[in-house]
């Protein structure tokens, strides 16, 4: 039986999925910290996903075992997908570049003292310490900040380590 086309719809589909999963979220969460939802969505959208293929795909196939390819691929698939979603909506939540290239955009025109005046450091600073202690990366406690969460500081250690290992400072 032909079960490959329709995987592939199923996972072509996918971002889509994530994306209406997103939209209907933040309208519900729209007091969480927006790459929590943005996550969220990748696995709520992960769910719907996983039954669109049992149900259009897994059930199709006659026997378990060939079920084990066909289910690494997709969870694969997915979540490549779901990876580039977050990161592409990180990036456009958190990028100064695209920031600042959209007010210069808007301004057709802007000097270097005007940009500056946008971004503030210490607003930059704050704006980051806070997204950290709502995502409960960082805790804050009298005027001091801690780990909470080994999950991003793991991953600043595998980006160092990666950076030495290309050679970079």
């Amino acid at each position: 039986m032909n079960y490959h086309m329709p995987m592939l719809i199923i996972l072509f589909a996918s971002p889509a999925i994530i994306l209406i999963t997103h939209m209907s979220l933040s309208r519900i969460w729209n007091t969480h910290p927006r790459q929590a939802v943005a996550i969220r969505a990748a696995l709520i959208g992960g769910i719907a996903v996983s039954l669109l293929l049992s149900y259009c795909v897994f059930s199709k196939i006659p026997s378990p075992r060939e079920m084990i390819r066909p289910a690494f691929y997709s969870a694969i698939v997915y979540g490549a997908i779901a990876y580039v979603y977050f990161h592409f909506f990180n990036m456009s939540e958190t990028a100064r570049r695209i920031r600042i290239m959209y007010e210069v955009y808007q301004a057709k025109s802007i000097c270097c003292d005007k940009i500056t005046d946008i971004y503030k450091t210490t607003d930059i600073i704050s704006i980051r310490l806070r997204r950290m202690t709502d995502m409960k990366q960082l805790r804050l406690s009298q005027g001091y900040y801690s780990v909470n969460s080994r999950v991003l500081y793991c991953a600043a250690l595998l980006v160092k380590l990666w950076r030495s290992m290309l050679g970079f400072k």
